[in-house]
């Protein structure tokens, strides 16, 4: 779990890279395209943003949705400029940044969305949990030594603490909570956009 959290981090820098380096290649593209890709690339920031900021699955693949379509869009005026150019390598660096930036994201949703932690793992923590549970309770009942609920107060809390963790590092629409999303803001601010809290 924690492997996988670790790499929706860093996917999610990559991401952030991938889409900047697209925006600073919209400049090899003509001016009316360039415009509009750089519209479409701050729309899709800010839907990136939105979706790492979503805690709702519902939600998560709308944005997904949205990504994909905003992709096509970027895809289709890259490829129609590709065929006009007369001069192709300025062109063929601006595709191939978005074909970073289309990887990448099928990268997150793949390590976010689909890579989970196995049911048997999450069977035997349960059980792990509640026979330590039990075994703590019959302990207290039939020794003779004084009660301490704190202690057995103690452990209930310190595996439900372990418990929670372990589920919002695995899910990805709660843990995307723990990523940091100053990249994102900082990309933001160099595309000259408010991001959408």
């Amino acid at each position: 779990t924690t492997s996988r959290f670790d790499d929706r981090k860093s996917l999610a820098v990559a991401e952030v890279n991938a889409i900047g380096t697209a925006y600073l290649r919209t400049d090899m593209l003509p001016q009316e395209v360039a415009d509009q890709s750089r519209e479409l690339l701050r729309h899709y920031t800010a839907d990136r943003f939105s979706a790492l900021m979503s805690l709702d699955v519902d939600s998560v693949i709308a944005h997904r949705r949205t990504a994909e379509s905003i992709q096509a869009q970027l895809w289709g005026i890259a490829m129609e400029q590709v065929e006009a150019a007369e001069r192709p390598n300025p062109v063929l660096q601006y595709v191939a940044s978005l074909n970073e930036l289309i990887d990448v994201h099928q990268l997150r949703f793949t390590v976010g969305a689909q890579h989970r932690m196995p049911p048997v793992f999450w069977v035997a923590l349960f059980v792990l949990t509640i026979l330590t549970m039990v075994l703590g309770g019959y302990d207290s009942g039939v020794s003779d030594a004084p009660r301490r609920s704190f202690v057995n107060l103690s452990i209930a809390l310190a595996f439900a603490t372990v418990l929670i963790l372990v589920v919002a590092m695995d899910r990805s629409a709660v843990g995307t909570k723990f990523i940091n999303e100053g990249p994102y803001l900082d990309l933001h601010r160099s595309m000259g956009i408010q991001p959408r809290y």
